[in-house]
């Protein structure tokens, strides 16, 4: 693992895919929507008054978050059960996943996918 800014990202991906890998299977959709949500609880912790100084890293962090909560709902095996959502859950993460659809810039496969996933909510 390594520091970047405020983030700590893997250092290669082979890590992170074996750490991905070696996750039971049963917990891989909470861990997901786990890190999705403390990514959007400390971006809204960002201080209101210095908005403009965080938008870039605001930005970019809620398509992370959303990326995670939409990975979350990913069922591969129809054994593991589906992670549920409170009310409150699912009007968040629609509106993130708008956002970020709307952020996506050249990604057209984000600017596609992500509005599936906020209506799906």
């Amino acid at each position: 693992l390594e520091k970047e800014g405020s983030f700590i990202k893997f250092r290669h991906d082979s890590i992170m895919q074996a750490v991905h890998d070696f996750t039971p299977e049963s917990n891989i959709s909470r861990l997901h929507l786990d890190i999705g949500s403390k990514i959007i609880a400390q971006v809204t912790s960002f201080p209101s008054d210095n908005h403009d100084v965080y938008k870039d890293l605001v930005d970019e962090a809620l398509i992370v978050a959303a990326d995670q909560i939409n990975l979350s709902r990913e069922k591969k095996d129809s054994a593991v059960p589906r992670v549920e959502f409170s009310p409150k859950q699912c009007i968040t993460f629609a509106k993130i996943n708008l956002k970020s659809a709307h952020k996506a810039g050249p990604d057209i496969d984000r600017a596609l996918r992500n509005p599936k996933f906020g209506l799906s909510f």
